[in-house]
């Protein structure tokens, strides 16, 4: 028997990150099955009778996914009321053995109950171009509590990989940690224009991504680092710790073991230059893991 169209719940919480994983897994979800119905579902559920009465006129979900902690309640709670497999695209604050599949990054590994699939960094959708050598991206993060920031090093990096190859323009990236002292910091250069992410549209990186031959990521951004490599950019890391003494991250080693299989290339004074190639196809994690929910929780069930 096979399934005509596939029903998927997606469960989101308002995290532009968060929504990114769900996205890149529906991306490979639909490369697989010809009719995918999604229907979104906001996370404060409260299962009074008029929310069970407006769930009900949903199609029935085969799939509930998410990503978030505020997610993980109402995924359940759909699950029990409605049916449907559950997928959560991150590792749980609740017991692993709650959901039927669970999608984590590799540097975030937990126990297995069987029902764990790691993958190499966060999910996200593609968007696939022709490539323009003259493009590139410098993203920056912030400090966490993964992360020191070293604010002296991040501003002399980029001033040297600006001034280094002056043949591409650059376009510069910070986030919501990025402190605003690291941005006010930077001088102005004739190849380098600067894109702060409250004046850009929810769809600009992913946009620039798809045409950007290189980008430079701060070594905080692990998986800004992995959305750069899902849509085949040749991919550097800036040192943001400095001479740091601090005992290694998870995110670090990350960078670390990336940066040994010569996947990504580390920011040094006397290279840094990127030198155009890239080691993985467009969205291949997206389909590899789509391929498994549909193998695990869509086919063995019609």
């Amino acid at each position: 028997m096979t399934i005509e169209q596939l029903n998927i719940w997606k469960f989101v919480d308002g995290k532009a990150g968060h929504e990114k994983q769900s996205e890149g897994l529906l991306q490979g979800l639909h490369q697989i099955c010809n009719s995918v119905q999604v229907e979104e579902v906001a996370p404060n559920l409260r299962f009074s009778r008029n929310t069970l009465r407006s769930l009900n006129k949903k199609l029935p979900p085969h799939l509930l996914v998410g990503a978030g902690h505020d997610v993980h309640l109402p995924i359940l709670r759909c699950k029990l009321a409605f049916g449907g497999k559950s997928v959560l695209l991150m590792r749980p604050s609740l017991p692993n053995w709650f959901f039927n599949l669970l999608l984590i990054p590799s540097h975030d590994s937990t126990g297995n109950f069987g029902n764990v699939v790691h993958t190499e960094g966060p999910l996200c959708p593609v968007s696939v171009a022709d490539k323009d050598s003259n493009l590139g991206l410098i993203l920056l993060g912030g400090p966490s509590k993964h992360s020191e920031w070293d604010h002296a090093v991040v501003v002399a990096a980029v001033g040297t990989i600006v001034s280094k190859n002056p043949s591409i323009q650059w376009k510069l990236c910070d986030s919501r940690r990025t402190p605003e002292s690291t941005l006010s910091s930077l001088p102005d250069y004739p190849n380098c224009s600067k894109h702060p992410c409250q004046e850009v549209s929810p769809d600009f990186l992913q946009s620039e991504m798809a045409r950007s031959q290189f980008a430079w990521v701060t070594s905080d951004s692990v998986s800004m680092v992995y959305e750069c490599l899902a849509h085949q950019i040749s991919t550097g890391v800036i040192d943001t710790q400095g001479t740091s003494s601090k005992e290694p991250s998870k995110v670090s080693k990350t960078i670390d073991q990336l940066v040994t299989s010569a996947t990504v290339h580390r920011f040094s004074e006397d290279e840094p230059i990127l030198n155009g190639s890239v080691s993985t196809s467009a969205g291949q994690e997206n389909t590899r893991c789509a391929q498994v929910v549909w193998d695990r929780l869509v086919e063995n069930e019609v």
